[in-house]
Formats: structure tokens, C-alpha cells, sequence
């Protein structure tokens, strides 16, 4: 699988993901607060996604035996930036936190498991 290809499907993803859970919580959960986090959410959690995906295919084509564990580094990294990302509205006592928590992670675990797939694919090819 090319690079392009690879960003095409993520860029894909990204905006139709997006517009779907927007419109899943404007349908049920309408506020302009939540609005302006989910996209604040979702731009971050992209940005991570693309740059861990590139970075990865980038040093599979050099380092090919050690993408696992690059993998997994990089999924820990990408944790403790969402933590810190989540650090003001956790310090704040916002009283929303469980519903900005659980729409954080509903976002960040598909990310991941979209990562996980575009991952897997290149490893597959390459092998």
C-alpha cells in the first residue's frame, strides 16, 4: 500500500467520521460546547493519527523488523498527549467530564483501530 494511498483512506476516514458523529450529537446531545470539543477533539486525534501512520510507514521502509514496537511506542505516546490534551478539562471540575471523557475516547478508540488496520496492512505486504 502507497503512502497516498495510505493518507487517502485516513483523510477519508477522518471527515467521515466527523460528520457522522457530529450529526449523531446534534441529533441527541445538542450543545455548542460539546460541538467545539468534539471538533477540537477529533482535529487533534487526526493530526496524531496521520503523523503516527506516516512516521511509521516512513520507518518500516528502513527499520522493518522494529515497526512493532515502534508501533506500540508511539500508541504510548499517544496517550499521554490525550491526557494531556484532556489535563484542562479534567483540572477545571468541569461538571460535563464524563460526557467529554466518554466522546474523547469513543473518537480516540477508532482512530486506533483504524491506525491498527492501515498498520496491519503494511506489515502484511511487506512480509
Amino acid at each position: 500500500m502507497t503512502l497516498i494511498k495510505n493518507n487517502l483512506y485516513l483523510i477519508g476516514f477522518g471527515l467521515l467520521f466527523y460528520a457522522t458523529y457530529l450529526f449523531v450529537v446534534e441529533q441527541w446531545f445538542y450543545a455548542e460546547w460539546l460541538e467545539v470539543f468534539i471538533f477540537k477533539s477529533h482535529l487533534f486525534l487526526f493530526v496524531t493519527t496521520f503523523f503516527i501512520v506516516n512516521f511509521l510507514w516512513f520507518l518500516h521502509q528502513r527499520l522493518a523488523t522494529y515497526t512493532g514496537f515502534l508501533y506500540l511506542f508511539s500508541v504510548l505516546l499517544k496517550m499521554g498527549l490525550s491526557i494531556y490534551f484532556l489535563y484542562p478539562h479534567i483540572v477545571q471540575k468541569n461538571p460535563e467530564l464524563k460526557q467529554l471523557v466518554v466522546h474523547f475516547f469513543l473518537a480516540f478508540f477508532s482512530y486506533l483501530i483504524i491506525e491498527v488496520i492501515l498498520l496491519l496492512k503494511l506489515v502484511k505486504k511487506a512480509s
